[in-house]
């Protein structure tokens, strides 16, 4: 007899990836290709997965088998064969040691970052991106089209703004990982840069002021911010002033003996950064005048008529000591110094005193304003006395007796009547 025995070939199975680097959440293919119709066991990172058939003819050789894999990978993962069986009333196994691994790139991350949020009127900073090395990204400013850029060996990039004269938005929509395989995250991340007004201010000033008197400056604008400033005439100097909540802030002058300009230079703003500075225009120019030249006066005396210390003055006597003689300037008296200075109540030319007025007396003093005509906002000022005299009165003296000669006849000659004199006083 004979026995026949049938040699069935091993079964062989080989394991392959064409997309050996993806992309994190990326789609990956494993192929195993081997004996068709026999069952593979492979393991996914160690595991063990159920045998898998291949039942499809490989494209390359009809008379193999494929089982292709379509992973979507988070992470790195290795596919090892394990073994492959063929089917039927007499399997073959072959013990395989075959393996793909699929590397998969974390997706990049970025930010983007302003080195200044706030920025003055006119003026710019920087936009720094950051994000994978040596990638690139893409960004926008505003409403704008999409802009592409290459990140440096550290990552970086720096954007350089420009002059900003209104609030900008900057976006980060993705960055790209270099390399064979890049890896984009599409992002929406975005930083604005505000604008922070130049400041503002102006003043007003008076044309003229008395000579060797203040003046008084006030000052307006952007409401914290502080005003320079500097002026000519004498020595020249500075200043400055930092404006209310209201945005107002008085400044008192030095004394005024000479023409003198003041003009605006800067101004900046203060409590919080940025802070901004603009240069300024306006200038205001003040010019002393002279207030008229007059003497102090004498006391202006009249006599008493009862000796009550009351009487009658023409003031107008005064004028000509007062000004120095003929003069075109206009002379007023006054009974208060606030009067005076306030050109009210003035009084004469006849003037009668209520209060005693005798020599021994507190002086009875009025206020003289002299001033140019058309009302001068310089006058000048100086004080009259008024002084009543008493009346002298004569006291009867003894009489003088002398005798008559031989022809009595009552008539004689008085060699001295001045004798009686001291008695009448």
């Amino acid at each position: 007899g004979t026995v026949s025995i049938e040699v069935t070939n091993a079964p062989t199975a080989t394991i392959s990836t064409s997309t050996p680097v993806i992309c994190e959440n990326g789609t990956g293919t494993v192929t195993i290709t081997g004996t068709l119709n026999s069952q593979v066991i492979f393991n996914i990172n160690g595991a063990a997965q159920p045998a898998v058939t291949l039942t499809t003819p490989s494209p390359g050789n009809p008379g193999m088998g494929d089982y292709v894999l379509n992973p979507v990978l988070a992470a790195s993962t290795t596919y090892d064969l394990v073994s492959v069986s063929t089917t039927g009333t007499t399997p073959c196994t072959t013990n395989l040691t075959g393996s793909a691994t699929i590397t998969v790139t974390p997706l990049p991350t970025g930010t983007i970052t302003a080195t200044d949020a706030t920025v003055c009127h006119g003026t710019g900073t920087t936009i720094v991106v950051t994000g994978p090395a040596n990638g690139s990204f893409t960004y926008s400013v505003g409403t704008g089209a999409p802009i592409s850029g290459t990140l440096d060996a550290a990552g970086r990039f720096v954007i350089n703004t420009g002059a900003l004269t209104a609030p900008e938005t900057y976006r980060l929509l993705s960055v790209t990982t270099a390399g064979a395989v890049p890896c984009t995250k599409a992002l929406n991340l975005q930083v604005t840069v505000s604008v922070k007004a130049l400041p503002t201010a102006s003043f007003t000033g008076p044309a003229n002021v008395c000579s060797n008197s203040t003046a008084l400056l006030e000052f307006t604008g952007t409401p914290g911010a502080t005003v320079s400033f500097g002026w000519t005439g004498g020595a020249g100097g500075t200043g400055s002033v930092t404006l209310d909540g209201a945005g107002y802030a008085p400044y008192t002058t030095h004394v005024i003996t000479v023409p003198t300009t003041f003009t605006l230079t800067t101004a900046v703003t203060t409590g919080t950064a940025p802070f901004c500075s603009a240069t300024l225009t306006g200038s205001v120019t003040i010019n002393p005048i002279a207030a008229p030249i007059i003497f102090n006066p004498t006391p202006l005396e009249v006599c008493d008529d009862n000796n009550d210390g009351i009487g009658v003055f023409t003031l107008t006597d005064k004028n000509l000591e007062i000004t120095g003689g003929p003069s075109t300037l206009i002379v007023s008296y006054h009974e208060t110094q606030l009067n005076a200075e306030n050109n009210v109540l003035p009084k004469g030319p006849v003037y009668g005193n209520l209060t005693r007025a005798l020599p021994e007396d507190a002086p009875l003093i009025l206020w003289v304003r002299v001033e140019e005509p058309g009302g001068s906002q310089c006058p000048s000022y100086t004080q009259l006395r008024l002084i009543v005299n008493r009346t002298p009165q004569p006291v009867s003296p003894d009489p003088i007796e002398i005798c008559d000669d031989a022809t009595a006849d009552g008539f004689a000659t008085f060699p001295d009547i001045s004798v009686r004199e001291a008695d009448m006083l």
